[in-house]
């Protein structure tokens, strides 16, 4: 299996990186089947896990408003945009 998969991913392993690869696909299999064993019955499933705490959003500002702060390190400005030297 995981010569197959190192295959599709065009990757090389050595004999030990397989076995160390087949291990710890073994534990993720492992920790998967635990997962399926939890009893959610009456659980409300949830679209994202703060649904129930209304989460504050940043207020948005303005590049205008950005503008100011972001220039004061260019060295030179014409007409809001940062002037540069001429490359071909």
């Amino acid at each position: 299996m995981i010569n197959g998969i190192n295959r599709l991913a065009e990757l090389e392993s050595s004999d030990s990186e397989a076995e160390r690869d087949i291990s710890g696909l073994e534990d993720m299999i492992g920790y998967f089947n635990c997962i399926s064993e939890v009893d959610t019955e009456g659980v409300k499933p949830l679209i994202q896990p703060f649904e129930d705490n209304e989460i504050p959003l940043r207020e948005d500002v303005s590049a205008d408003e950005r503008n100011d702060v972001l220039s004061r390190n260019a060295p030179l400005m014409r007409d809001g945009m940062v002037v540069t030297p001429r490359s071909i």
